[in-house]
């Protein structure tokens, strides 16, 4: 057997959805992805680099990839190379997997070091993420799926250590029923929800993570202050995408303060943001959030949403 790594090359797209679609088979994922998909999911991103995406060939046959990224920076407005991401560690089943996952590796592990990272993460979480955001298992933010026992056992033979753990939550917008309360009453006199129909997207780095996929904005309103206090993001992918569900939409989950009327504030634009994706006739919502989020995990509960996924964080750190 005889094999080398090189750096991505546009013939390459076909061959990397093929090596995609085999590993997630080999734990029984439905993670089908097309090349089209890929495009819009990665190499239409300004930020992403052939130089960081190393493609691992098998007597001349491309078997496995490995796709490097980065956070961003504290202002939002690039990539901060002192935090890497292993944004996906691919390999179709072969009897020296284990040897072709180390040498990956290792080619990632140089270019972090060259580029002075001081830590790196894998596969993705809600704090950082660049790539496959709605392709990838979790939707690519909570890091390596219970399935992938192949990839957990590469990332820990290369000092790759489990951090915490996460979770993909799902509530059936048919069944939901919003809390009612006397905060959320309290809510209901004093403000409103509005959609935001003309996105002037501020922040660089959620624009550009986000480019590929639909994106709907509620604002909560406070009629006393004539001002907006509390805003919610979710997310959904083309219809055209197949195989990824586009009647499923995303939340981006904010933080839930410990004051209570912050708290029912919050409540209360989910709860009303839910009401007008059940009239656009979404089926289901899908939020990530770690166990170990007990105010986050608790308001969930309260909406319904039930763990259907697990996951793991993993994370190396350098010297």
């Amino acid at each position: 057997m005889s094999y080398l790594i090189r750096h991505f090359q546009n013939t390459d797209t076909l061959h990397l959805t093929r090596i995609w679609n085999r590993h997630h088979a080999t734990y029984k994922r439905q993670a089908h992805i097309s090349s089209s998909v890929f495009d819009s999911c990665v190499l239409s991103k300004p930020f992403f680099s052939a130089e960081d995406l190393f493609v691992l060939e098998v007597d001349s046959q491309p078997t496995g990839f490995l796709h490097l990224g980065f956070g961003c920076n504290t202002e939002r407005t690039g990539l901060d190379f002192r935090h890497a991401l292993i944004g996906c560690l691919c390999i179709e089943p072969h009897e020296s997997e284990e040897m072709l996952a180390d040498s990956l590796m290792a080619v990632a592990v140089k270019r972090m070091s060259a580029v002075g990272s001081k830590d790196a993460i894998a596969i993705g979480a809600n704090t950082r993420y660049a790539f496959y955001l709605g392709m990838a298992p979790g939707d690519g933010l909570m890091g390596v799926v219970a399935g992938d026992i192949r990839l957990q056992r590469w990332l820990a033979h290369n000092e790759f250590e489990p951090q915490r753990p996460t979770a993909c939550w799902e509530v059936d917008l048919a069944s939901f029923r919003p809390p009612m309360d006397r905060g959320q009453f309290a809510v209901r006199r004093s403000a409103s929800v509005v959609r935001v129909l003309d996105e002037n997207q501020d922040d660089w780095w959620d624009a550009v993570v986000l480019g590929h996929v639909e994106q709907i904005r509620f604002q909560l309103c406070s009629r006393q202050q004539a001002a907006i206090t509390d805003e919610i993001l979710f997310w959904y992918t083309e219809p055209t995408w197949s195989g990824i569900s586009s009647q499923t939409a995303r939340v981006w989950l904010p933080e839930f303060p410990n004051e209570p009327e912050a708290r029912d504030r919050v409540i209360f634009l989910l709860s009303e943001a839910f009401r007008q994706l059940q009239a656009e006739r979404f089926t289901t919502v899908r939020a990530i959030a770690s166990p170990d989020e007990v105010a986050c995990v608790s308001v969930l509960q309260k909406f319904g949403f039930r763990s259907v996924e697990h996951g793991l964080i993993f994370q190396r750190k350098f010297a």
